[in-house]
């Protein structure tokens, strides 16, 4: 491997390390993207709700089919062309270029990502106005466009073999350069980004250093902009290295270069699958001390989901908790106002009643002394004190919007207020 052998003078032995070498790298990666779409779909009411996890199930489902079909390497090759392990026919020489063409949509969900993440902290896109305005037309682009040049060679016949363990393009099939393109764009495009945001985060924390007190909060913040510097260029690195060896093979017949190629580029889903779960093992790592590495990784596949659930419904109910103690609150006030506001009310009418009636009743004894006659019945005069319950109501309504009623209302609006801060 390491002389500088051509592909077109490799022996039979080459031709079988060429051929089982995205075997097992295209195994590798279907696992890695298999495991992330079961971490996806076991909490799929959460994390579909939001873009990334929206973009990245598409990306792993269309990695799978690519590694599947990059993982059964020579045995779509016509068996008439006895290439090692060759079994198949033209059928399935077009099925394989097929498949492995349409994991073109994988740069392109790649590149998808990084615009999500460059608008949404560059540039402080609300994801929502990200799911609605934009994410659409992303899914549309990154499936139409691979599915447009794994199409084409198919229906007019321009699928060939080569040198290499998987079915190719023709050289003069239309489809050629923007097989080349699309991936070449998208890793420009992702390179932005990553700098792009680098340097934002990069800024912001200067910035922010400025404001920070105490040795903890400038650390703090330092580890966070590292991590994020970090993370950033692992995405990078891990694109730059899928596709940087197939790159060349279009301009170098090497077959070391193609070896390398059969290496690093059927890793794209374990690339995605590691970059995805290290935040959860560096964090599990931090926390469970007694487990090893493999327990760990094992615990954020298949369990780290079950707990997040549990630990988000325990934030839920401490919160149901909290409303509801503060709606009970705001019941019991409301009801305190409520007494004070009825008491004033009757208060107020059975003062204005027993002033009417010492009114009337002086009337009354002024009409005995000077006439020795009633102006009036005697009925008239009492019946004042009849006041019904409806009136009382009807009389309650008049004071509520009367001023006298401002200070019994008050703390029954500042606790409104206050549950709807908490809210």
């Amino acid at each position: 491997v390491a002389r500088a052998i051509d592909r077109e003078d490799m022996d039979q032995t080459q031709w079988m390390w060429v051929s089982w070498i995205p075997r097992i790298t295209g195994t590798l990666s279907f696992i890695g993207s298999s495991a992330i779409i079961h971490m996806i779909l076991s909490d799929r009411a959460y994390k579909l709700s939001k873009p990334s996890h929206r973009l990245m199930l598409p990306l792993c489902t269309f990695d799978l089919l690519q590694s599947t079909a990059l993982a059964t390497s020579t045995l779509a090759f016509p068996r008439s062309t006895y290439v090692v392990g060759s079994i198949g026919n033209m059928t399935t020489c077009k099925i394989q270029y097929f498949f492995v063409t349409l994991g073109l949509a994988c740069p392109m969900y790649n590149a998808s990502l990084c615009l999500l993440y460059l608008l949404t902290i560059r540039y402080r896109l609300h994801q929502r106005h990200f799911a609605t305005k934009i994410e659409p037309f992303l899914h549309t682009a990154s499936i139409l466009i691979p599915l447009t040049i794994a199409t084409v060679p198919v229906a007019m016949d321009q699928v060939d073999l080569s040198l290499t363990p998987t079915c190719v393009i023709s050289a003069d099939s239309p489809m050629k350069w923007p097989l080349v393109a699309v991936p070449t764009i998208c890793f420009c495009f992702c390179l932005y980004s990553m700098a792009s945001i680098t340097y934002y985060m990069n800024t912001q924390s200067n910035k922010m250093s400025k404001y920070s007190h105490g040795a903890k909060q400038k650390e703090r913040r330092e580890a966070e902009k590292k991590a994020t510097i970090k993370q950033a260029m692992f995405y990078t690195s891990a694109f730059f290295i899928t596709f940087l060896f197939p790159a060349i093979t279009q301009f170098s017949g090497l077959y070391s270069l193609e070896v390398m190629k059969n290496v690093f580029y059927p890793l794209q889903g374990f690339w995605n699958f590691l970059l995805y779960i290290r935040p959860n093992i560096i964090k599990k790592r931090g926390s469970e001390l007694d487990k090893s590495l493999c327990e760990i990784i094992w615990i954020v596949i298949f369990r780290s989901n079950q707990n997040a659930k549990q630990s988000r419904q325990h934030i839920v109910n401490r919160i149901d908790k909290r409303l509801q103690l503060a709606r009970d609150n705001l019941d019991a006030d409301m009801n305190e106002c409520s007494e004070k506001i009825i008491t004033k009310t009757t208060t107020g009418v059975e003062i204005g009643h027993n002033a009417q009636i010492n009114e009337q009743a002086t009337q009354v004894l002024n009409d005995l002394e000077n006439t020795g006659t009633l102006s009036r019945p005697i009925a008239e005069v009492q019946s004042p004190l009849f006041v019904t319950n409806a009136n009382h109501v009807e009389d309650a309504s008049h004071f509520l919007e009367s001023e006298s009623s401002e200070g019994s209302i008050e703390p029954c609006a500042v606790r409104r207020g206050a549950l709807v801060f908490f809210l």
